[in-house]
């Protein structure tokens, strides 16, 4: 810096302002850091400062949807549980519910979120369009659900049409479904 304004007295000023933001870029790190550490609490002290209003069940099922894409299935699924215990035909936390418990290796219990996911979804039509996915992706986790768990008469009857999501996920799920039931005796 020196060589290209001169002298080191010149330099100064220059440096200064680099180290000032440089202060400045690890200050606000650290501040966002603290807010995003503290996120959970500030969760919490949310859903609390609301009460028994019936809009806690939305903030537990965002939270548990939170914990699912961190991988934490267990806090997820106890999250989702609080907000199925508020409103028990919420749509979201059903679902979602049941992809936890897959994740768990609870794949009757999953199995069972998604049949009434599946119900829920023919009684409202358009709930894929508000994070639901469609019917048939709802079949399909059921499908695999109930092939996980060794229950292939109910995964046959649950999978989805051939034509009705990408052969590349369906191939081995209907490869698995049948040779459970070949092995079945079926």
């Amino acid at each position: 810096v020196a060589q290209l304004l001169g002298s080191d007295r010149d330099a100064r000023p220059a440096l200064a302002g680099v180290a000032l933001c440089a202060g400045l870029f690890v200050w606000r790190d650290t501040v966002e850091t603290a807010k995003w550490h503290d996120a959970r609490a500030l969760f919490y002290r949310a859903i609390a400062t609301i009460g028994d209003h019936p809009y806690r069940a939305d903030l537990y099922w965002r939270m548990g949807a939170a914990y699912l894409n961190q991988g934490q299935y267990e806090l997820a699924v106890a999250e989702f549980d609080k907000a199925l215990a508020i409103k028990q035909d919420a749509h979201l936390p059903r679902y979602f519910r049941g992809v936890g418990r897959y994740n768990l290796g609870r794949y009757r219990e999953a199995a069972g979120d998604f049949e009434t996911s599946l119900a829920l979804e023919q009684a409202s039509p358009t709930a894929f369009d508000a994070g639901i996915p469609p019917p048939d992706a709802i079949r399909f986790n059921l499908a695999s659900s109930y092939a996980k768990a060794g229950m292939w008469t109910e995964a046959f009857a649950s999978r989805p049409p051939a034509t009705a999501l990408p052969s590349a996920s369906l191939v081995p799920l209907f490869d698995e479904i049948a040779a459970g039931l070949r092995s079945a005796g079926m």
